[in-house]
Formats: C-alpha cells, sequence, structure tokens
C-alpha cells in the first residue's frame, strides 16, 4: 500500500523570508523512509543545491522525535 503523504505550508514570520513546511507520511511500512529535493529548475542548464537553504529539520515518530540525517 503507498503512503499517504500531506504537506501544510504556513509563513509564521514574513519578514524572516522563512516558510515552515509540514510534511506527513502515514504509512503501514517501518523502516528508512528518504525524501530528496529537486536539483533543477525546468529551463535551466544549472544545477542548484535547494537543501542548502533548510535551516531546520526535526522528525517526529508517534510525537517523539528520532534522529535522522541530512
Amino acid at each position: 500500500m503507498a503512503p499517504n503523504i500531506s504537506y501544510e505550508v504556513s509563513i509564521s514570520n514574513p519578514q524572516a523570508h522563512l516558510i515552515d513546511v509540514t510534511c506527513r507520511v502515514l504509512s503501514s511500512k517501518k523502516g528508512k523512509v528518504t525524501f530528496s529535493m529537486a536539483s533543477w529548475v525546468p529551463g535551466s542548464y544549472c544545477i542548484r543545491d535547494f537543501a542548502k537553504h533548510i535551516v531546520k529539520l526535526t522528525v517526529l515518530e508517534n510525537g517523539k522525535e528520532i534522529p535522522i540525517e541530512k
């Protein structure tokens, strides 16, 4: 069964130019989950590192923080 994934995007402080993104993944599978970000923009030949702009990353499982690797 494919996981159920939902996103919530909010801007709590527009002056800081930061966006809060919450991703919820509901799955019956156990084990490692890997997320990736695109490294390109349509129409551009330049490879970019969008992940470098992530300021904070927290992962919770059943309400408990778990260790992650960025």
